[in-house]
């Protein structure tokens, strides 16, 4: 059911008209924390806070295949036209 949501959730902002750009660059803000590391994108650092907020329900062994098939929608259905 979680992967339902997010992959719905995707498919509602893939069309908002100032969706953010998934593969550009992350860049931290001054003084914040929370970065996903030198050279991760804007999807790494997604994907570091979706695991954040899913480790305590859900173990690794059933979080990483979640995540991979959430990170294989967003990269088929995110980019190309707004429409």
């Amino acid at each position: 059911m979680t992967c339902q949501t997010l992959c719905a959730l995707v498919h509602y902002y893939k069309r908002h008209r100032s969706r953010t750009q998934l593969k550009a660059a992350w860049r931290k803000k001054k003084g914040g924390g929370g970065g996903g590391g030198p050279g991760a994108t804007k999807l790494d650092k997604l994907v570091r806070s979706v695991r954040g907020r899913l480790a305590e329900p859900f173990s690794g062994e059933r979080l990483d295949p979640l995540l991979t098939a959430v990170v294989d929608y967003i990269e088929s259905h995110w980019s190309g036209p707004k429409s």
